[in-house]
């Protein structure tokens, strides 16, 4: 019989022609074979089996007894690049990710988790009736999902050394928890320099995980910053108490889960739209433990990493709940077809209705003493949201019953005012939330603090002096409300007029009027405070050139506090001071038990003699500069707070006067003083002296020694 033979060097299947037609070289049919070719398999060194059909080889057994039972193969990944299959199987009794290994001929399980029944979900959570959709494997990370569980993700050579159940779903979850909570802070003084003076700071932090990748940011804490005891420039109408009392600030923080590998604390500065990375806190490095509070001290003063600017409004880790595509596109992993978030609905599947309530807390402020409180004369409006686990939060839910807004009355200005947020105990939250924020929204709207000096009374209507640098902020036709008074009103006040005028523009005798700025208003009187005029003269012009203060006597003077804490000290050895000159202390508290002192003599301001001085309770301590001394005393060693002085003026007879001059020359500079009794030679006490306070309107009336014929008058404020 004659040997047919055919060769099928072009590979060409053609069904087109009839079998008898075939051209050479083409195949009308064929089934599991391949065609060998020179740049393939299946072919001999000197090329005879080229063209050759031949069978594709079958599947061959690879590995050990794996002991599942009923496995199904539900998802496989063929990775060329290091020879390695991987393949997902869901069984009755074990649920696990296995490797095989060609170049080795190795099948390894790389991740494994039991069942208790067949039909109870393991760790994996893996089931017969749902295959993987998507799977990739990226810098030794396995990527899959399969539209019930959500995205998953394993390092698969640290998943190798998980035991049977030895994982939880934080180590298999694409998905990255951040830190839910906001960072505590704890504001304090060390050292002299305040590089958090001028600055309004927020903080937050966020994980780097195991693999090198970053959770979304914490929420920012409240703005680190606390003022000085109340005090206002009314020459350049400026509140120079709102700097920053504190210079340090002691930022506390969580260390995260075992798969958290690094915390790095963020700032950002209302001055500025960036976002500044502070440290990168290595847990190992800093032998942190998990789960654990850590504090790291901050205090401004070096140069920050800026933060990338996406990674700021990065809410939460946006991955959905379950996926049923997955693909890498561009080095960017991809869902597809994918349910995100959840239903608002409780429990028993009915939809939620927040039921809250909002109330006015207000409390009375000590005088001069900063406290935090919401501004009056606002509307605020507050929502809840809600959070799982993995910090991805619900938009906005209010009331349907509008019970969620509150007006704070501008009678309330002289109160810390506080929010309260009563929730319905019948109230069920989703049933998917693990926690919740409130958030809170003012009505929006611009506004301005003017501080008149003083007033004067034209009939029915007050004039107002105010500072030249408030006059922008008024306009006629515009509304003022009255606030910082006992007596506040909700009541506003419409401008008629705002003008300079001269001195004593009103010609009335009852008060002379600096010249100025002023704003006309009609304001009952009842509702304002008394204005008290002073004057005073104890010098007369044939007695200019006399020392203004008359028969002086040595006396250490009582101390002057400023602050906010404990005031318990006083001068010592009952006032006693014998130095030969003026001289001026500053006792200032540098720590939890000492204090520091500064001395200005001579026309030198403020000399740093002393620090970390321990007090000593009940004893009299003397502080001395120059061979000048005087002495104070303590009631308690402990409970003052940190910066807060007190000044202590210590007179003499004669000799230098604190600020230059001598006392006893009457060419040279004297001291001058404001007092009621006309004898210095008898010591007065306080209820006899008048102050001047802040915004008091002064006028000084003087004769120069070397010019006779000619007074000289100064104001001042």
């Amino acid at each position: 019989m004659v040997e047919l033979q055919r060769n099928f060097l072009s590979g060409v299947m053609n069904k087109d022609l009839d079998p008898h037609f075939l051209p050479d070289g083409a195949y009308r049919d064929a089934l599991n074979i391949i065609v060998g070719d020179s740049d393939g398999a299946f072919v001999e060194e000197d090329g005879s089996r080229n063209g050759v059909a031949q069978n594709y080889l079958g599947n061959i057994l690879k590995g050990e007894d794996l002991e599942l039972t009923n496995a199904t193969c539900i998802g496989s990944l063929a990775f060329e690049a290091n020879n390695s299959i991987y393949w997902l199987v869901a069984s009755d009794t074990l649920d696990a990710v296995y490797e095989y290994n060609e170049a080795l001929d190795i099948t390894t399980p790389v991740l494994r988790a039991t069942k208790s029944t067949p039909t109870t979900p393991s760790l994996l959570g893996f089931d017969k009736a749902f295959f993987v959709t998507g799977i990739n494997y990226i810098n030794g990370l396995l990527f899959w999902t399969d539209n019930l569980n959500p995205p998953r993700r394993i390092n698969v050579d640290r998943a190798k050394n998980y035991a049977v159940n030895g994982f939880t779903e934080a180590d298999i979850n694409v998905i990255l928890a951040p830190p839910l909570s906001a960072p505590t802070i704890n504001l304090y003084t060390q050292g002299e320099a305040n590089n958090l003076e001028n600055k309004f700071l927020y903080f937050s932090y966020r994980y780097k995980y195991l693999d090198n990748e970053y959770s979304a940011l914490s929420p920012f804490t409240p703005v680190a910053f606390f003022p000085k005891q109340y005090a206002y420039d009314y020459g350049v109408s400026e509140n120079v108490s709102m700097v920053n009392k504190f210079n340090t600030a002691d930022i506390t923080f969580n260390s995260g889960s075992n798969n958290v590998k690094e915390v790095q604390l963020i700032f950002r500065d209302t001055q500025s739209t960036n976002t500044y990375v502070i440290d990168n806190l290595v847990k190992e490095l800093n032998n942190y433990d998990d789960n654990t509070e850590y504090s790291y001290q901050f205090k401004n003063n070096k140069v920050f990493t800026l933060l990338p600017p996406e990674q700021v409004n990065r809410l939460f880790d946006n991955v959905p709940i379950k996926a049923k595509s997955q693909e890498l596109i561009g080095s960017r992993l991809v869902y597809g077809n994918y349910t995100q978030f959840f239903d608002l609905l409780k429990e028993n599947k009915e939809p939620i209705n927040p039921a809250f309530t909002l109330s006015l807390i207000p409390s009375t402020v000590v005088n001069g003493t900063p406290t935090p409180t919401f501004k009056s004369n606002r509307d605020y409006e507050i929502g809840i949201v809600y959070l799982d686990d993995y910090g991805r939060t619900t938009t906005v839910i209010t009331p349907t019953e509008n019970t969620n807004t509150i007006f704070i009355p501008a009678s309330n200005a002289i109160k810390a005012n506080n929010i309260s947020v009563t929730i319905d105990g019948t109230y069920q939250p989703p049933a998917f939330a693990t926690h919740y924020r409130f958030m809170i929204k003012q009505d929006k709207q611009e506004y301005y603090n003017v501080f008149p000096l003083t007033y004067f009374e034209d009939g029915q209507f007050k004039w107002f002096l105010i500072n030249q640098a408030d006059q922008d902020k008024i306009s006629v036709g515009s509304y003022l409300y009255l606030k910082g008074l006992s007596n506040n009103t909700n009541v506003q006040y419409k401008v008629l007029d705002i003008q300079s005028k001269n001195a004593n523009f009103l010609n009335t005798s009852n008060a002379n009027q600096p010249a100025g700025v002023y704003f006309k208003i009609k304001i009952d009187d009842a509702i304002l405070p008394p204005i008290t005029s002073y004057s005073d003269s104890q010098v007369s012009d044939s007695s200019s050139t006399d020392t203004p203060v008359f028969d002086r006597f040595s006396v250490a003077e009582n101390a002057i506090f400023y602050g906010i804490g404990l005031n318990d000290m006083t001068t010592g050895a009952s006032n006693a001071y014998s130095g030969v000159d003026d001289i001026r202390f500053y006792v200032q508290i540098d720590g939890a038990s000492t204090f520091k002192y500064f001395a200005t003599y001579k026309g030198t301001y403020k000399n740093l003699v002393a620090s970390n001085v321990a007090i000593t309770a009940g004893v009299d301590q003397v502080l001395t500069y120059s061979g000048l001394s005087c002495s104070i005393n303590f009631a308690s060693a402990t409970g003052h707070t940190i910066d807060d002085y007190w000044v202590v003026n210590c007179v003499s007879s004669g000799g230098y006067s604190i600020f230059g001059g001598s006392t006893s020359e009457s060419t040279l500079l004297y001291p001058t003083a404001f007092f009621t009794f006309t004898d210095w030679s008898i010591s007065p006490s306080n209820d006899e002296d008048r102050p001047i306070k802040a915004g008091a309107i002064v006028t000084f009336k003087y004769k120069e020694t070397d010019n006779a014929d000619q007074w000289i008058t100064q104001t001042f404020i």
